[in-house]
């Protein structure tokens, strides 16, 4: 190359050309006829989309003779400068690492980018003079791994503090270019100090500088005298000008110039033997590496009084704070957490004796202030949250500027994030509910001690919510529920739902479709309520009689007979819970005591109906609850009995009425109140109890059967079953109202074997012991049901593990430990009519289950089937 060169010296490789706006047609224009009519070296690159500039580089390395080398100048430290890339992480990002080995990571990545574009060179103008010892740590592992991924590299002139404190620590080998200051300011255009330092670091590459004008006319001044080895010229000089000048002076003659000629062609020789190994470009892939980032950066600055991540979220005195432009997300991301009392930010500047009675005692206060920019309002702001900080829990989420940091660290307890993002806040709210770890550091410039700053806290494994693809979750089979529901409620199999799935412990898919009746007025909503019929069984029922397993009250192998005084003189005192728990106990599946009553809408109350004679009736007041369990004591028994006196299956919800009782009598207190304390206080959920308008509008509750032979009435926030109605709408076997996210709640507590929100709920073996089928002769677990083939109850591709029940009014919960997925589904299918049942001859739940397997199985395992 070099000797096609000295015959023609057509051509410049010693001059390079410093690109500064990609998307100036005009001078790509004009750049392309100076790589073309004169052979130039080598390209710098600043900005332009990342797709259209490696496009563009394959085109000019396809058409010129020689074509340049292709610089990348790094923005900042750790970011490219090209657009379609502003996912991945910035500097202040990448300084808030706890530890290097997402630094190694980012560097990988970029590296295979920058080959991907034909760009084997990666430019630094400057290193930060303020960095301490770690981030200069973060630094030197970027370049390090850019080089052991073939990346070679090229220093500024700014970059001389960092390389003269760093320099023994720089692999030299891999570095090709160097501004003539960036060791010390003339120390590589002095022969003496040049021999030094190259003897130090074996530095063998080319030394460049800024073309001067004065260069061609005065030997003095000569930059290849004085020792360049290339010259960078941009678009603001009279680039053809300078160029023909070079031709037609003696320098080309000269054998310093020469030299550099030769030694260039030596650099391009070596950078294009380079063989990458070439990741292809991938939007997921960047997505998924600037959450991981965005989620290790997050920093908790400050926790002095232990309150990050919240645990205890008992308490109903939870009020969010915010200004933001993205306020309302912010308020539904910390109601998935917990319901909170939403509270604009300038409240706080009510006058303090109006502010300190805004809040009851020991409230929580979590408050966003990353609206507040300017200092004197930061300061403004700070004084109130230090004052509410000796009555409350008060926490701080800031997303801004690093140097207000220094002011906001008086408080106790503060998190901030170097993103602005509504992203961020979202990861920064879960961080605070412990849905996943915080792990990040401020950097050292920005404390006063020069020292890392940063409190790490481990997750307590609430449920996260993240984007399905970063889990690698097949989006397009989510999409395809969409389709499918969309459809069912066409063809009104049910007027609208709420679907949830769960992977990994991240809320993965979750949406609302259609409308709470067919009239298409009232939109469903994250937050309404849904009558969730026999789901009641597993999501009361079940938990209370754990309790009552793990504190030695019941043993699951008794005997009814010897824990209820209500069944120990009838004929089922000899029935194992057991088998009342798995549907196996001769139970009759049904009756309908609701028939010996009638209801007095005046009153709004059960009368018990006895009749005289023909259609003449006496009404009187009775205990139902009283009644309803001595009905059950005395109901026979059914007729699926075995020789061997045990009985087959046959679903009944006499034994979960049953177990009720039981806990009632044993507790002296009623179940809701009990399954509250135990199981939906300490999971918040906030939108799960029996009678729900006793604190909910009508408006928020999907209506369900409209009842024309019993209680005349639209039903809506009473309960659809009849019989649970006469118990006043609280039974074991039904009558829970709830939503698909606190369901989550619960099904991924029992997926994680009894442990959410920092505390083990339930024991691991008896989680297992009710979730497993323990005996040969069930079909059913301990209250739930299980993947039976036969019926096509739940999904195919559901393990043996798998464990959920349905509800009657249109509701199904599923939990799969072998995949770790939940899915939630529910609906009001029987509005207006319960004897619609499109929903069940359309197999829809079990067809969205299928599609949700499918979406995290691999191709192989996919059965084809028909939508």
């Amino acid at each position: 190359m070099y000797i096609a060169w000295n015959k023609s010296k057509s051509h410049l490789p010693v001059i390079y050309y410093d690109f500064q706006d990609f998307g100036d047609y005009n001078q790509r224009v004009a750049l392309e006829g100076l790589i073309l009519t004169y052979g130039i070296g080598a390209v710098y690159l600043s900005d332009g989309n990342y797709e259209a500039v490696r496009e563009w580089i394959q085109n000019i390395q396809h058409v010129a003779e020689t074509p340049p080398l292709f610089v990348a100048k790094a923005k900042g430290v750790f970011e490219l400068p090209f657009g379609q890339l502003e996912s991945l992480p910035d500097d202040e990002v990448v300084e808030c690492l706890r530890d290097n080995v997402m630094v190694k990571q980012l560097a990988e990545n970029n590296a295979s980018l920058l080959h991907g574009m034909g760009v084997g060179l990666l430019h630094f103008d400057r290193f930060p003079s303020y960095y301490g010892d770690a981030e200069a740590g973060k630094v030197l592992q970027y370049l390090q791994t850019l080089q052991d991924r073939g990346i070679h590299l090229s220093f500024g002139n700014d970059c001389a503090e960092f390389i003269g404190k760093y320099q023994d620590e720089i692999n030299w080998t891999k570095v090709d270019w160097l501004e003539s200051r960036a060791i010390a300011d003339e120390a590589l255009t002095k022969k003496k100090l040049r021999r030094r330092f190259l003897r130090e670091t074996d530095f063998d590459g080319l030394i460049i500088e800024t073309f001067e004008m004065g260069s061609l006319l005065d030997s003095k001044k000569n930059q290849w005298v004085l020792g360049m080895s290339a010259l960078v010229v941009n678009e603001h000089m009279s680039s053809h000008q300078i160029l023909n000048q070079l031709l037609d002076s003696e320098v080309m003659k000269k054998s310093y110039f020469k030299e550099a000629v030769k030694r260039y062609y030596d650099r391009w020789h070596q950078l294009e033997s380079i063989q990458p190994v070439i990741e292809p470009f991938s939007e997921k892939l960047f997505a998924k590496l600037a959450y991981q980032f965005t989620t290790a950066t997050v920093t908790l600055v400050k926790d002095d009084k232990d309150y990050f991540p919240i645990r205890d979220l008992r308490s109903n005195q939870f009020y969010s704070f915010s200004s933001s432009r993205n306020k309302k997300e912010f308020y539904h991301m910390t109601d998935l957490y917990k319901s909170s009392h939403k509270m604009d930010l300038s409240q706080l500047l009510l006058p303090v004796d109006s502010l300190l009675r805004l809040f009851p005692a020991k409230s929580n206060l979590l408050v966003d202030l990353s609206s507040v920019i300017h200092l004197r309002d930061i300061q403004v702001y700070l004084e109130r949250l230090l004052l509410l900080e000796d009555y409350h829990q008060v926490g701080v989420l800031y997303q801004g500027a690093q140097s207000n940091i220094r002011y906001l660290d008086q408080l106790s307890t503060l998190m901030w994030s170097p993103d602005m993002s509504m992203a961020t806040m979202n990861v920064m709210v879960q961080m605070v509910f412990g849905a996943m770890d915080i792990k990040g550091q401020l950097p050292s410039y920005l404390t006063l001690s020069g020292k890392r700053l940063g409190v790490p806290r481990e997750s307590l494994r609430r449920l996260s919510y993240i984007d399905p693809s970063l889990l690698g979750v097949d989006v397009s089979k989510l999409a395809m529920i969409d389709s499918l529901v969309v459809y069912d409620i066409r063809e009104q199999s049910f007027p609208g739902c709420q679907i949830l799935m769960v992977k990994n412990g991240a809320v993965v898919y979750s949406k609302t479709f259609g409308y709470l009746t067919y009239d298409s007025l009232e939109e469903v909503k994250w937050d309404y309520l849904y009558d969730i019929a026999s789901v009641t069984k597993t999501t009361v029922t079940v938990p209370v009689i754990m309790n009552e397993v793990a504190h030695g009250g019941l043993d699951l192998n008794g005997r009814l007979g010897d824990y209820s005084d209500r069944y120990r003189v009838s004929d089922k005192s000899n029935l194992r819970l057991t088998d009342l728990l798995s549907h196996q106990a001769g139970l009759k599946s049904y009756i309908p005591f609701w028939q010996h009553a009638s209801y007095i809408a005046d009153s709004a109350d059960f009368f018990y109906k006895k009749s005289l004679k023909r259609n003449k009736y006496e009404y009187s007041k009775i205990n139902w609850s009283d009644s309803i369990s001595t009905w059950i004591g005395q109901s026979s028994f059914n007729s699926l009995k075995n020789s061997d006196s045990t009985y087959r299956y046959l679903y009944s919800d006499l034994g979960f009425m049953i177990m009720k009782d039981i806990v009632e009598e044993r507790e002296k207190i009623t179940i809701d109140h009990l399954v509250d304390s135990l199981v939906f206080a300490p999971l918040s959920m906030d939108h799960t109890l029996y009678n729900p308008l006793r604190f909910f509008p009508e408006s928020q509750i999907a209506p369900t059967e409209l009842d024309g032979s019993f209680r005349n009435s639209l039903l809506r926030g009473q309960v659809h079953d009849r019989n649970a109605a006469l118990l006043g709408g609280v039974s074991g076997h039904a009558g829970l109202f709830s939503n698909s996210n606190d369901l989550a709640k619960y099904m991924e507590m029992m997926l994680q074997q009894g442990y959410y929100g920092g505390q083990q709920v339930f024991d691991s073996v008896l989680v297992q012991t009710f979730t497993e089928i323990n005996n040969v002769k069930y079909s059913r677990a301990l209250g739930w049901d299980k993947p039976r083939r036969s019926v096509g109850n739940t999904s195919k591709y559901a393990s043996d593990q798998a464990f959920g029940h349905t509800g009657f009014t249109g509701t199904s919960v599923w939990a799969d430990p072998e995949y770790d997925m939940v899915y939630i589904f529910l609906s009001n299918r029987i509005y207006p009519d319960p004897q619609n049942y499109k929903l069940i001859r359309n197999n829809t739940r079990t067809k969205i289950h299928d599609l949700m397997y499918e979406s995290i199985l691999s191709e192989d395992k996919v059965v084809n089937h028909e939508m």
